[in-house]
């Protein structure tokens, strides 16, 4: 059985070689780049979707859309990087929102509304997001 194309070379006893296959994809750069932009685009829009639900009973996706507001910051970054946008002199600094603080209070929090039905927000919850603040 044989395999036309750039795949054909790297044919092992009827597997594909997954190394040298990330390797190509990594290589790729304008696919790359789109990927990056793409994913970090869909994460946002999640996001922020997840994030207007604070104003329903389903506070716990609050909580979430902000781990994944993070997790989009850091595609847009990577997009930022392989595109050469965040070596431009004129960049938008968007990295500096990329703080990896908010993740563990975010997730406690998540995970509190998902396990007690009678959990609640308290003023003193706030204080669990002041290192982001900080920093």
């Amino acid at each position: 059985m044989s395999y036309p194309g750039i795949f054909s070379k790297f044919r092992s006893s009827g597997a594909l070689n997954t190394k040298l296959l990330l390797l190509i994809i990594c290589t790729m750069n304008p696919t790359l780049e789109l990927v990056f932009f793409v994913a970090a685009v869909l994460g946002f829009l999640l996001s922020f979707s997840m994030m207007a639900q604070i104003f329903t009973s389903r506070k716990a996706n609050f909580f979430m859309g902000l781990v994944i507001w993070i997790l989009a910051l850091e595609l847009l970054f990577s997009w930022g990087y392989h595109s050469g946008y965040n070596q431009q002199a004129n960049a938008f600094p968007f990295w500096i929102l990329l703080n990896y603080t908010l993740i563990p209070p975010s997730v406690w929090l998540f995970v509190r509304f998902q396990t007690d039905d009678n959990f609640a927000l308290r003023r003193w919850h706030g204080w669990l997001f002041l290192p982001f603040f900080i920093e």
